[in-house]
């Protein structure tokens, strides 16, 4: 088997940016830089998408980042990160499951595929949210991994 190089980011999301299209471009900037550079699979931390919440009024706040995430950025986000032998773990967002649940999920890209993982185990603060599951299991050049989000371990 041969080797895999993976790159971790952190992600402030207090950092300046001036709209969502701007915290994309920074991930996707890292991500792309990261596999330029010879990392085979990139990850962001837990809730790194959270930097959108400057983005959206009112008072669901995680939810209207779920909806800006998934239904207005995520086609872009999947369309710039799906690359052939390359992964690349986005962090996680929040998440509307159809019957309304509010999940923390992890989207993955594995060579253009789409895979995810919802935290399982939340933390006590975490309390608008639901746990996920089951532990998903994918696959990379041969290896079999799985994505396990903070209490998850």
């Amino acid at each position: 088997m041969d080797r895999v190089n993976i790159d971790l980011w952190t992600f402030d999301v207090g950092a300046e940016m001036s709209s969502p299209e701007a915290c994309v471009a920074q991930m996707r900037d890292r991500a792309l830089s990261s596999w330029d550079n010879g990392a085979d699979i990139v990850v962001f931390p837990e809730f790194a998408w959270m930097a959108l919440e400057r983005f959206v009024e009112g008072p669901q706040g995680t939810k209207a980042v779920a909806r800006l995430f998934w239904d207005d950025l995520w086609p872009g986000v999947r369309g710039a990160l799906s690359r052939p032998d390359k992964a690349v773990l986005l962090g996680s967002a929040p998440f509307i499951d159809d019957a309304g649940a509010l999940r923390n999920r992890a989207p993955i890209l594995s060579e253009g595929t789409v895979i995810h993982q919802d935290k399982i185990h939340l933390t006590p603060w975490e309390s608008e949210f639901t746990g996920g599951g089951p532990l998903t299991i994918w696959s990379f050049r041969g290896l079999r991994l799985a994505t396990v989000i903070c209490l998850d371990i």
